[in-house]
C-alpha cells in the first residue's frame, strides 16, 4: 500500500502520471502580462443571474482589490474556448496522432484526482466515481488535455493527453480503498488525499498561462477548519487524527491560489452521503459526516471552483464546470505590495455589469525567493525543458517513437524521430543541436537517459523555414513509459521539449505482437545521423504526416511471434479510411509460418498510394492476428493536400 505519491517533486504532475501529450503553445495566445516583476495574472469567470458566462466586458468594467486596495489594471483579454464539434466519424475524435507536438491550440488543462485513499468499500460509490470521471472525459473540448491521478495507488495514472482511450483505461482500474474497512478511519488516508491535491496544485504552478482545473472525486476529508472564524480541529474520536492537518489544508489552498487552479469537487457517495453508507455498517465510525462535505465545499469555494454534493446526478455539475471554464477573462495588474515578502494577499475581482458576479481566486502567496525566481527565468536548457509539467514550446518540436525487438536482448529498441522547425535561411545550412532523451516509468523513476550533440547539414537551396529531423534510439524493458525529449539549438539559443507516450511490448514472450508503425516519405526533410537507426530498421522514418499527391509514401512495421510455441500463420488486414469513415481501400493476406524464421519476426512493408486520394484526412489501420491470438492493431493518421 502506498502512502500518497512517491514521486520526485521536480517532476510532480508530469511524472506522477505517465507520459504527456499536452500542448503548451497556442496558435493565437492571449497576452502575457510581463511588464514588471510584480505583475499578477488572474483568471476570472463572469456569470449572469442564470449562471451563464458574460462576454464582451471591457477593462473599465473590472475592479481588482488586493488587501482591500484598488490595483491598476495593465491588461485584459477575453478567452473563449471552442465548443466540442462532433466529428464526421468517430476515429477523428478517438484516434490521436502518433506524432507528438509541442505546438497547437490552447485548451483547458484538467487533472482528474480520483481519491481512492478515501473511497469507501461500496460498489455503488465506486461506480459513481467512475461515472463522474467518464462524464468529465466525454465533455473534453478539442484542445483540452487531461491527466488522471490517484491518491493511494498511482500505478495506473495517466499524464496529460487528449487520448480518451488512455484516460478511460486509467479510470477503469480504480479500485476500492481501505479507508473504512477497519471501522475507524486512519490519518494515513487523510494525508494521502490532502497531499495529492497539494502536489497537483504545486505542479500546475509551472503552467502559468493556461485555464486549469482539478476535478476532485472524493467523499472528502473530515477536517473542521476555520469555517466561521474558528481555528479548531476536531478528529473522529481522537483529536490526534486530525491534528496537524490544518496546515496541510491551508497549503492546498495556497498552492491552488498561486497556481491559479480551480478545484471542482464531486462527492460520489450521492444522495444521503456517507450517512447512508454508514447506516448499513454498524462498525464504521465516521463521526460528524458534515465535516467531509465541508471540506469538499471549502476546497472548491476557496479556489474558485464548485462542489457537487448530495446528488445522484452529476451531469449538471460537470456541465457547469466546463461552461465556466470555457469563457473567462485574463486580468493583469501590477501589485503595489512587496513582490518577495512571502505574505498572503487577499484578492477580490469585481465587475460593474449589472446582475453579474465574478468567480476568481481569492488570493495568492507572494514569492520569497527573488534570486531563485530570476534563476528560473534564465535561459532554458534541455534538462529544464523535460522537467516541465507540459512540453516547452520555445523551439517547435515534433516526435514519434516506435518500439522494436532487439535480437537476443531483453530490452527493446525505441526508434525515435525528432523534427525541429525554426527561422528561415538566415539560420544557416549547418545546425548543431544538443539532444536529451529520458524515459520514466509509471512511478516517475528515470529508467534510461542519454544525451548527444547532433550536427545537421541542410540541403542547398531556398529555405523559407529551417526544418530537419534527428534520428536516435533508447533501449527499454517492456512496460509503459513517458519518453521526454529536449532539444537545444545552439545557433539560435532556443530550447523545446516534447513528450511521447509509449507502450513497449514483451516481444520475446507475447505470442503475437507488433512493432510501432513507421512512415517514410519522399518529401521528408533532411535527417541526421542517417545511419542512426540502421541496426533497428531498414528504412529512414519521418514525422511527416502531410503529403502531396506526388509524394512516395510507405509504412513499415515488424511482426513478432514470441515464446516457444510453434509458429502460426498470421492473417493481415490493411485498411484506409477517409474522414467520413468510409473504407477507401483494403487488402488482406496470410503470412505463412515459415516466413518467421529469423528471430521469429517478419518485416511488413505497407505501401500508401496517395496519388489518387482527394484532399482530406485519412486513417491507416494495420491488423495482425492468428487463430490463437486476437487482432493486434497499429494506426496512423495523415492528410493529403
Amino acid at each position: 500500500m502506498r502512502q500518497g505519491l512517491r514521486i520526485h517533486p521536480s517532476y510532480a504532475i508530469g511524472l506522477l502520471v505517465l507520459a504527456a501529450s499536452a500542448l503548451v503553445a497556442a496558435q493565437e495566445q492571449p497576452p502575457r502580462f510581463r511588464t514588471g516583476i510584480n505583475v499578477i495574472q488572474i483568471d476570472a469567470t463572469v456569470l449572469d443571474r442564470d449562471g451563464k458566462p458574460v462576454r464582451g466586458l471591457t477593462e473599465s468594467e473590472f475592479t481588482v482589490l488586493e488587501n482591500g486596495r484598488p490595483q491598476r489594471l495593465i491588461g485584459l483579454s477575453e478567452v473563449v474556448l471552442p465548443d466540442p464539434v462532433e466529428p464526421s466519424t468517430p476515429w477523428l475524435r478517438d484516434v490521436v496522432p502518433d506524432v507528438a507536438d509541442n505546438q497547437g491550440p490552447e485548451g483547458r488543462l484538467l487533472v482528474l484526482v480520483l481519491d481512492d485513499a478515501m473511497l469507501p468499500p461500496d460498489p455503488a460509490i465506486l461506480k459513481a466515481s467512475k461515472d463522474i470521471a467518464r462524464g468529465a472525459i466525454e465533455r473534453m473540448g478539442p484542445a483540452d488535455r487531461m491527466a488522471v491521478v490517484f491518491t493511494r495507488d498511482n500505478r495506473n495514472a495517466q499524464d496529460f493527453t487528449a487520448d480518451r482511450s488512455k484516460l478511460q483505461n486509467a479510470i477503469e482500474r480504480t479500485s476500492i480503498g481501505f479507508m473504512f474497512a477497519a471501522g475507524t478511519p486512519s490519518r494515513h488516508f487523510y494525508e494521502a488525499s490532502i497531499g495529492t491535491l497539494r502536489l497537483v496544485a504545486e505542479a500546475l504552478r509551472k503552467v502559468p498561462y493556461r485555464r486549469k482545473a482539478i476535478v476532485y472525486v472524493s467523499v472528502g476529508v473530515p477536517v473542521d477548519y476555520d469555517r466561521v472564524g474558528r481555528e479548531s480541529l476536531r478528529g473522529i474520536g481522537d483529536t490526534s487524527i486530525s491534528g496537524g492537518l490544518l496546515d496541510r489544508v491551508r497549503d492546498v489552498f495556497g498552492q491552488a491560489l498561486w497556481s491559479n487552479t480551480a478545484i471542482y469537487s464531486f462527492d460520489p457517495s450521492g444522495l444521503g452521503g456517507l450517512e447512508a453508507f454508514a447506516a448499513t455498517r454498524p462498525k464504521v465510525q465516521i463521526g460528524d459526516p458534515r465535516r467531509f462535505r465541508w471540506f469538499l465545499e471549502d476546497v472548491a469555494e476557496n479556489t474558485g471552483g464548485r462542489a457537487t454534493l448530495q446528488t445522484n446526478g452529476y451531469g449538471h455539475g460537470l456541465n457547469r464546470m466546463f461552461e465556466e471554464t470555457s469563457s473567462y477573462y485574463l486580468l493583469g495588474y501590477e501589485s503595489t505590495s512587496d513582490p518577495d515578502d512571502g505574505k498572503f494577499r487577499r484578492v477580490e475581482v469585481r465587475t460593474s455589469r449589472a446582475g453579474a458576479s465574478v468567480r476568481a481566486r481569492t488570493g495568492y502567496f507572494a514569492r520569497r525567493d527573488r534570486d531563485e525566481r530570476r534563476k528560473r527565468d534564465a535561459s532554458p536548457s534541455t534538462t529544464l525543458a523535460i522537467a516541465d509539467v507540459i512540453p516547452r514550446s520555445d523551439l517547435p518540436i515534433q516526435a514519434v517513437a516506435a518500439p522494436f525487438a532487439v535480437s537476443g536482448a531483453k530490452d527493446a529498441a525505441i526508434a525515435i524521430v525528432v523534427r525541429l522547425r525554426h527561422g528561415g535561411p538566415q539560420t544557416g545550412l549547418q545546425q548543431q543541436v544538443e539532444l536529451l532523451v529520458a524515459a520514466f516509468d509509471h512511478d516517475g523513476r528515470q529508467r534510461r537517459s542519454q544525451s548527444q550533440s547532433v550536427g545537421v547539414r541542410l540541403r542547398e537551396g531556398e529555405h523559407t523555414e529551417t526544418t530537419y529531423e534527428l534520428l536516435t534510439r533508447i533501449d527499454l524493458r517492456p512496460g509503459r513509459y513517458s519518453v521526454r525529449i529536449g532539444a537545444h539549438n545552439t545557433a539560435i539559443d532556443k530550447s523545446g521539449s516534447v513528450f511521447v507516450d509509449i507502450d513497449v511490448p514483451d516481444f520475446s514472450n507475447e505470442p503475437l505482437s507488433l512493432s510501432g508503425l513507421l512512415v517514410t516519405a519522399s518529401s521528408s526533410p533532411t535527417a541526421a545521423p542517417k545511419d542512426a537507426l540502421q541496426p533497428i530498421v531498414p528504412v529512414v522514418p519521418s514525422t511527416q504526416r502531410e503529403f502531396a499527391r506526388q509524394d512516395r509514401v510507405s509504412g513499415f512495421l515488424r511482426i513478432y511471434q514470441g515464446g516457444k510455441s510453434p509458429l502460426q500463420p498470421v492473417s493481415m488486414a490493411v485498411r484506409l479510411l477517409d474522414a467520413t469513415g468510409r473504407i477507401v481501400s483494403q487488402r488482406t493476406e496470410s503470412i505463412s509460418s515459415d516466413r518467421f524464421i529469423v528471430g521469429r519476426a517478419f518485416d511488413y512493408p505497407v505501401p500508401i498510394d496517395v496519388s489518387a486520394l482527394p484532399t482530406g484526412a485519412y486513417l491507416l489501420e494495420v491488423e495482425a492476428q492468428t487463430s490463437m491470438v486476437k487482432a493486434q492493431r497499429r494506426q496512423v493518421r495523415f492528410e493529403v493536400s
